[in-house]
């Protein structure tokens, strides 16, 4: 009755409930936050590029690039010197003061009305480009399932928040993992399939 890709959605959205799930035996709300210090560096990397190479940067940067543009390659140089920037002078503040939070050193640092302000941006410019992501994937939802945009929205919302909210840090950085290889995967097959 339903496609092969029905199948395989409702198969990846079983197993990122399941990885939220198995990770809820969190104890403190600092657990949460910091997935419990113990998570393998090479998760955290694939966490962080999967988080920064949103679906429209997988979908539209190719076709962009395939076109004669290659414009965005600057972002791959500013984000290597900005990984650089950040473990260089950031997360040395981060272990020495012991916080989970870049409000956190804002607020130590200067005062709490310049970490709610930052606060404040933060999450006013996330939530909006975060929408515009949430929107991208839930058209692929869309065609691959025939569903109608708000469901597929709604799908969508409810995995992440349950996932994210009964496994924190632990489970969303091990889910990121596995979207990093599947993409990854997919571009080194289309690749292969473009040269053959």
């Amino acid at each position: 009755i339903f496609s092969f890709q029905f199948y395989v959605l409702v198969a990846f959205i079983s197993l990122f409930i399941y990885l939220g799930l198995s990770n809820s035996n969190i104890s403190s709300s600092a657990d949460y936050f910091s997935g419990g210090k113990d998570t393998k560096w090479y998760i955290a990397m694939m966490s962080i590029v999967a988080t920064e190479t949103s679906v429209l940067t997988f979908i539209s940067v190719p076709g962009i690039a395939y076109r004669g543009n290659w414009y965005f390659l600057q972002l791959s140089f500013g984000y290597i010197l900005g990984r650089f920037l950040v473990s260089k002078f950031l997360l040395p503040l981060y272990f020495s003061s012991n916080i989970t939070s870049i409000y956190e050193l804002i607020g130590s640092r200067y005062n709490k009305n310049l970490q709610r302000l930052a606060s404040i941006l933060f999450l006013s410019t996330r939530v909006l480009a975060d929408g515009v992501r949430f929107l991208a994937t839930a058209v692929i939802v869309q065609l691959l399932t025939g569903w109608s945009l708000e469901i597929s929205v709604v799908l969508i919302g409810l995995v992440t928040v349950l996932y994210s909210v009964s496994g924190g840090l632990k489970a969303i950085l091990l889910i990121d993992s596995i979207q990093f290889l599947i993409y990854l995967s997919g571009g080194l097959i289309v690749i292969v399939f473009i040269l053959f």
